[in-house]
Formats: C-alpha cells, sequence, structure tokens
C-alpha cells in the first residue's frame, strides 16, 4: 500500500497542480532557448476576420473568447501578474492543440497547434497560457497564437504561473521519498515538502531555489496557495 502511495502521490500533486490551473487540465539542464511557434507550427482562426473594419472585429472577436486585445510589445513591455479569470480552454494530454469556447459564441475554436501532444497546461490569463509538451514548458500568447518555449529539463517537473515572465518549477523530492518511505501513512506533519520549489525567470533563464519559510509560512507548505504578490513583489 505504500509503494502505491508513494508512486502516486507526484502525479496526484501534479494533477492537483493541473486542475487548479486548467479548468476543463535542475538548473543544470536548463535550456534557455525561446523559439517561435506561431508561423508554421501554429494554427489561429481568431486573427482572420473579414469585414471592412478588421480591427474591430479582430477585436470584437477576441472579446468573445476573453482574450485580450493588448498587443505583445505592450504586455510584455513590463512585468505583470498571470491574472487568472474564467476562460474556456480546452485540451487533452493526447491531443497536439489547444482549442477555446465562448459562452457568447457556441463556435469552440482552434487556437492553436503544436507538434506534440500537450500534456499539461495551466491557462486562465485572458493574455498567457503555460503548456508542456515533453519535457520543455512553453507560454503562449493568446492574442497571436504565438508559443515560445521558455524551458526545459531533464528531470519531471510541475510548473505554475507567477508573473508573465517569472514560473515556479517544482521538482520531485527525494527526501519527501525516503519520509514516505519510513513512515508511510503515519506521515509526520513536519515532513519534507513534496517538491523541491524554484522560481524560475525567463529573462535571465536562471533557476533560483524559493523557501516557503522565507515568507514566514511552513518549509512543506504547497507554493499554489501562495499569494503571487508575496512571491514576486511587484512595484
Amino acid at each position: 500500500m505504500i509503494a502505491i502511495f508513494k508512486k502516486g502521490f507526484c502525479l496526484l500533486m501534479g494533477l492537483l497542480l493541473l486542475f487548479a490551473g486548467c479548468q476543463g487540465q535542475k538548473e543544470n539542464v536548463l535550456s534557455q532557448e525561446s523559439e517561435s511557434l506561431s508561423g508554421e507550427k501554429a494554427e489561429s482562426s481568431l486573427g482572420s476576420v473579414e469585414s471592412s473594419d478588421t480591427g474591430a472585429d479582430e477585436r470584437l472577436r477576441h472579446a468573445e473568447y476573453g482574450i485580450s486585445p493588448m498587443k505583445y510589445e505592450e504586455y510584455f513591455g513590463e512585468e505583470r501578474y498571470f491574472v487568472p479569470v474564467k476562460m474556456d480552454i480546452r485540451w487533452s494530454m493526447t491531443l497536439p492543440y489547444i482549442e477555446i469556447g465562448s459562452a457568447i459564441n457556441p463556435e469552440v475554436i482552434r487556437l492553436y497547434t503544436h507538434d506534440t501532444v500537450i500534456e499539461n497546461c495551466i491557462g486562465g490569463d485572458s493574455h498567457i497560457l503555460f503548456f508542456r509538451s515533453g519535457q520543455s514548458l512553453y507560454r503562449l500568447f493568446l492574442k497571436d497564437a504565438l508559443a515560445e518555449k521558455v524551458f526545459s529539463a531533464e528531470d519531471p517537473y510541475w510548473f505554475y504561473p507567477i508573473t508573465n515572465y517569472q514560473t515556479m518549477i517544482l521538482f520531485c523530492n527525494p527526501a519527501f521519498d525516503e519520509a514516505l518511505s519510513q513512515y508511510g501513512d503515519a506521515l509526520p506533519s513536519d515532513h519534507p515538502n513534496p517538491y523541491i520549489p524554484y522560481l524560475y525567470d525567463v529573462r535571465s533563464g536562471e533557476l533560483t531555489p524559493f523557501d516557503p519559510q522565507s515568507l514566514g509560512y511552513v518549509s512543506n507548505m504547497d507554493v499554489t496557495l501562495i499569494p503571487r504578490e508575496e512571491i514576486v513583489p511587484l512595484e
């Protein structure tokens, strides 16, 4: 029973992170490569509206699906919090594309198509979402269906967006596995954190160790429960 619990715990926690951000889903191995996939590899039907006033129709169409009309340069001109809003983002772990629905428009639109399956996705911000495919993490700018690879690692990891530039990267913690093997179902309340959390900055490519105790929380605190404003204070 202990062995089954141990094997399934990281998967369970990953699913909890997934559903928390998607309604519907080490340092030595860091990849700083960033690439645009919006040309040949990305497919978007949001910008193909025909009208005598194309700009106005595009703004209306984006609004129907909850996508901000803000341009890439303006949005990334400053660091902003990843702000969850109610959006109908649809994806599957067996499919290579992301779709979006609308309460106003019955048409479900294929927002973006990748070249491999989407294994995890955290959306809900009207400007961007993040998804993992293979061992690489991508940031998708919704308005232009522009995907950029922002992180890659050999070891399994989960992610939790904090801002448009900084994301929490969570690796499994061997110390927690040892405690789980030792105590099983009687795991003490002061057990090690199931994850080794890092704060990753896309701009510098650096992974900075993060300890919840630095903000006054217990060391095994679930970082997804800590307000983003405390993790990365923005002036």
